[in-house]
Order: C-alpha cells, then structure tokens, then sequence
C-alpha cells in the first residue's frame, strides 16, 4: 500500500503528500502521511481511501429464493421476508405441537376411562382368548378408539397404583392446558409476534455481543466538493446567455495612473448582462420564461479568466429550445430547514396540499383538476369570478367549501383592495401590450403608440375609468399617446381630468359615444368592472367592423365574461387572435407574465386578511371584520353574495343565519 501511494504521489494522481512513513509495530499498523502546508486534509484523505488499499469495499449481493423465485432484496425487505418466515416457522411448529398434544389426551381419555372401570376391563381381557379379541372387545364395550384400546392392553401393571392413576389425570390435565394455549397461538396474529419478539431478544441475550463495525456513509465515492476549495469567484452572464466563473484572485486594485486592463470580453454583439458574487460551494438558481427551475453548484460552472467568453447556458442545463433563462439567482443551500423552522411544511403534491390544509390561498380561479381536492368546510381564498362561470360555482356548491373572493372584499368607500394591486398590473401591461401589438410584425396596423415628431401619434380609447383604466392611462400618456377616458361615472371624470389635467379626454359614456370613439381609436383597452358580476358587452360584433384594420382590442375585463361581444380566454402562449382584421388580446392572467411584481403585491394587499382569517376563524373574522364579510360568497354551498344570485338567478341566502 506505501509503494503504491508513493507511486501515485509521484504520478502526481495525489498531490498534497509531502512524506510516508511506516511506523507499523507489534501493537498494530501504523502508517503516517505528512501533508504540505496548502494541502487539504480532507480531500488527500478522500483521495488515498479511493485509490490505495487504506479502505477496501465489499459487495453483497442479497439474492433469495421467494415464493420459489430469485428475486434481489434490499435490507428491508429481507428483514420482512425473514419476520414472514419465522413466523410461519412458529404456525407449523405449533400445529406440529397442537397435533401431537391432542393425541396423546386422546390416549390419556382412554386410560382414564380404563381406570374408571379396572375390574370390568380387567375381567374382559381375562375372558378373551387373544389379544384381538380383547382390543374389539374394549372397543365395543366401552366406546374406545383402536388407539386407546391398544395403550389400555400395552398398560403395566404398575400403573393401576394410585400413585400411577393419579399421574395419568395430572398429565391429562397439563396436556388440555398445553392445547388450549396453542390453539390461542394460532387464533391470534399479536401473541405469535410476541412470541417471535421472545425469541429474537432470547437470541440476542444469549449470543449478542457488543457492534465490532461501524456504520458510515460510503467513502468510497469521493465527491468532487471536497476537492475544490470553497474561494469567492465572480460568474458572469452575457446577454446572448454564456456564463463562466473567475476567481477573484484575477482581478487586482487599480492604483491611480495604473494602466487599465479588461475586465471582461464578449462575442460581436454581445455585452455582459449579469454579474453575480459567489462561493464555489454554493447553488446557482436559473429560472426560465416557461416558469422551470434548474440549478447548478456553482464549481460547475466552467471556470474562465476574465478575457475568455464563457460557455452556453443551454450546454450546461437541458433547456428546451423554445425556453430561456430570464432570472437568476444564488443561494448557499437547498435544504428546507429555514422553511420548517418558520412553521412551514414541505409538500410534494396537490393532493398532499389540499389534504392536510384548512384553507387554501391561490392566486387565480380553482382549476378543474382541483374541484375534487377541496374539502367541505375547507376555506378557499381566492379570485373567483363566479359570476362568468357557473361551472367553478357548480363544483364549489357541491364541495360545501367557504369560497372567499379576493374581488369582492371590499371597503367602506366602495373601494375593492385585493382587486387594486391585479388591476393596477392589469391596466399598465395593457397599454404595454397594446402597444406591442400594433406593431407589424406582430399582426397589427404597423404604428408606434407616441409617434415621433411630424406623425401623429396612435388613439387610445380606454373604457372604464377604474384603477385598471386609470393605470392604463398613465403608461399611454407616458408614451405621448392621444387618450381618452370614458366613464358613466360623471365624479370619477372629474377626478381623472383633475389627476390627469390637459393631457386627456375624459368623456360620460353611452352606447354612442363607445361607437363615436372606438371607430378612430388604434388601442382600444376595456376596463371594465362590475363587483363580482358579470361584465357588460361594450363593443357589439357588428360594430367591429367598423373599426379601423389592424387595431387592437385589450380586454382586461376577460375574466369575468369580457367587455367585448368578440372576446374568448387567450393564454400567454397564444395570446391573440384575429376577428375582421381586430386584433384581440384576451389573456385571461395577465399579471401572470409579471409574476415576481405581480406575488409581491398581492401578498401585501391580502397577508393581513390572511392573518386575520387564520387566528380567528372565518366566522368570527367575518363578524367584527365587515370587509372579510363582503367577500364570503358561498357558505357550505349556500350563495351568500347578491352578485352571484343574480347572476344565475339563484336563492340568496343570509349570511348572518350562517355565521
């Protein structure tokens, strides 16, 4: 073993070693590597236990015959199949017992019956001329088996003692009892473990001894962490997605007057997008558009100096060709430690969630997936928008849940706070998207939404001058857009023309109005809301084609039916389609493609009514709190909101006899 690890160090296969020395003596081996100064113990060691004989390994391949088949066991199942063995070992023994007991009662009944009548026996055997005569005639004379007839004829004589007949009935005695305690054995499963738990211990403290071995991790695998020092390095990303990782060491302190030096290189059009400080031993956290997470330690990452231009994400991680990075992030471990010591607890599944919950917090409508999970009496707190789909009411009625509705919390000014965060992303990415579709590439007129200078700019229509409307505008005005603002609100104009001063028309809607604007507007955004109903067709199919070819209709009002007679549910993934030359963007979860600002802000709308509900109950929460009040809609499936009732023409029911 020390010339082959002289070898190896010479080889250069393990570095770190500076000397070996044998000190092995009659007491045992011993043998002494000394180290260099800026070697790592831990990986030299990781290093000699995997190639030299200082750790030897052992398979053992656990093969049993079950039910007559080969079949390779783990240590559990061996543990099962050897508990299953002797405990059926135990049945046959006991039957074994059982069978041999019963016969010999059987003949002690015999010679106690015998014994009962000695002189009459006595007198039949001495009448019989042979032995076969005398058996038939036991038999037939005193209703005895051919078994107990011969033990009565083989009987000595000594045996009619009383000392001798009074043995005979304690046996007897001692084998009923024997019976009766293996036939309980065989009625019950507990006692015959017990039993096999006796034997085992018996076992053990017979022959056990204290463990001579330990049991450890596996050495013989060394991981390639061990070897790589835990040194703070720079990763860097281009914007075409190639990553690699410096050391520090290569970047040095600028003196003043120094001559400069690259800091970093990149391919033709392209430029360093991320830098980020990590330790080689860390996680490197890769997020992509179609919501994927994949990770990376980051020793990993290929190392490069800080002119090299890296390698493609895409070589490193298996992303799908039509998926990208678009966020990252590092962190010093994945374990869930600070999750389970805050109170949380890690689930795999759905089912495992809806299960063990009392209530359930969700970001959009149940899916149909999930009616089934929901249990009655089990709080759901949420969006619903029952009124534009009666099967999600259907499913909720029938699972007896309590359905919260984010949209319908509201205020003593009318105002709805759980819907203010989603519309305020609903209403700014409308005119974002908006924008985006008009140009044509993407299906649309082919116009920039502020023009530039001589060219006027795009006409925004935005119906509905609520807080998605409102914000709408805001990104419209901030982009040079002509905007005007219809409303059947007259006090809500004036706010808006006073917010908003000269830069917009605010205008009282009516039927001829909708059709007056909309047919010389290029965006059209509806922005409408009806609390928890059903939301009004604004602009009719025939008045589409009057619209101008290649403008767009964003209807942020999908939700809960839509605001245009043409609208239908789009996703992120196939966002738009096209009716007589409209463009329609009907993205049913818009904040969904924002889905850092968009968890964040409605986690600070709604964490406090959270709180409440989850420290006082639903119903007491419901009673001193009138805005978690509002926002019950069904109880047990019992409709409780005016909305909804209407909606379907459905009994409401009073909330106050349900809480």
């Amino acid at each position: 073993m020390i010339k082959k690890t002289a070898d190896l160090v010479n080889s250069k296969k393990i570095e770190g070693i500076s000397d070996i020395r044998d000190e092995s003596d009659r007491t045992g081996m011993r043998i002494v590597y000394e180290l260099k100064r800026d070697s790592i113990p831990n990986i030299v060691l990781n290093k000699l236990y995997k190639y030299t004989q200082l750790q030897s390994s052992f398979s053992v391949n656990n093969i049993a015959l079950v039910q007559g088949r080969p079949k390779l066991l783990n240590l559990k199942e061996l543990i099962q199949l050897f508990v299953a063995h002797r405990h059926e070992v135990l049945i046959r023994k006991t039957k074994f017992e059982l069978t041999q007991a019963e016969k010999r009662a059987h003949v002690l009944e015999g010679l106690l019956i015998a014994l009962d009548n000695l002189d009459a026996i006595i007198k039949l055997i001495r009448a019989s001329q042979t032995p076969e005569d005398a058996k038939n005639g036991l038999i037939n004379n005193f209703s005895l088996s051919e078994i107990q007839a011969k033990a009565i004829l083989d009987l000595r004589l000594q045996k009619l003692t009383g000392l001798e007949r009074g043995k005979i009935k304690d046996e007897h005695a001692e084998i009923m009892e024997r019976i009766k305690g293996f036939q309980e054995i065989l009625s019950n499963e507990d006692l015959r473990l017990s039993l096999l738990a006796d034997d085992l211990k018996e076992v053990k403290e017979k022959y056990g001894d204290e463990r001579r071995s330990n049991i450890e991790y596996s050495s013989s695998e060394v991981s390639i962490e061990d070897m790589i020092p835990n040194e703070e390095v720079l990763i860097t990303i281009s914007h075409l997605g190639y990553i690699k990782r410096t050391s520090l060491s290569e970047y040095r302190a600028q003196g003043r007057g120094g001559v400069g030096s690259k800091g970093a290189t990149t391919r033709d059009e392209d430029f360093v997008e991320e830098m980020v400080m990590a330790n080689n031993h860390d996680y490197m956290l890769f997020f992509t558009e179609k919501g994927k997470c994949f990770w990376l330690k980051v020793y990993e990452i290929p190392e490069g100096s800080k002119t090299s231009k890296g390698r493609a994400i895409q070589n490193l991680i298996n992303i799908p060709s039509d998926d990208k990075v678009m966020a990252y992030i590092n962190t010093k471990d994945l374990k869930d430690e600070d999750y389970i010591n805050s109170g949380g607890k890690i689930l795999n599944t759905n089912k495992e969630i809806f299960e063990t919950s009392d209530m359930i917090l969700k970001v959009k409508e149940p899916i149909k997936e999930e009616y089934n999970l929901i249990k009655k009496d089990q709080i759901v707190f949420t969006y619903f928008h029952f009124a534009s789909y009666r099967p999600l009411l259907n499913a909720m009625i029938n699972n007896k849940c309590i359905c919260i509705a984010y949209e319908t919390i509201q205020k003593k000014n009318g105002s709805l706070p759980l819907l203010v965060p989603m519309s305020e992303v609903a209403g700014r990415m409308a005119t974002q998207e908006g924008a985006k579709y008009l140009e044509k590439p993407m299906g649309g007129r082919g116009i920039l939404l502020g023009g530039v200078t001589g060219v006027t700019p795009a006409e925004v229509l935005i119906i509905g001058g609520g807080i998605s409307g409102t914000e709408a505008a805001k990104m419209a005005i901030g982009l040079e857009a002509n905007v005007t603002i219809l409303d059947t609100n007259e006090n809500r104009l004036k706010e808006l023309k006073k917010l908003f001063s000269k830069k917009i028309n605010c205008i009282l809607s009516s039927k001829e109005i909708i059709k007056k604007y909309a047919i010389k507007s290029d965006l059209i955004i509806g922005a409408v809301l009806v609390t928890g109903a059903k939301t009004p067709k604004l602009i009719s199919r025939s008045l589409l084609k009057s619209l101008k070819k290649g403008c767009v209709l964003v209807d942020i009002a999908i939700d809960q039916g839509g605001c245009f007679e043409t609208s239908k549910p789009t996703t992120h993934e196939n966002p738009v389609f096209k009716v007589d030359d409209v463009l329609h963007y009907c993205v049913a979860n818009m904040p969904g493609a924002v889905p850092f600002t968009s968890t964040s802000a409605l986690t600070n709308s709604t964490l406090k009514y959270i709180i409440e509900i989850a420290n006082k109950g639903w119903k007491k929460a419901a009673k001193e709190n009138k805005e978690i009040l509002n926002g019950i809609n069904v109880i047990n499936g019992k409709i409780v909101h005016k909305s909804i009732s209407d909606a379907f023409n459905l009994k409401l029911n009073n909330i106050n006899n349900l809480i």
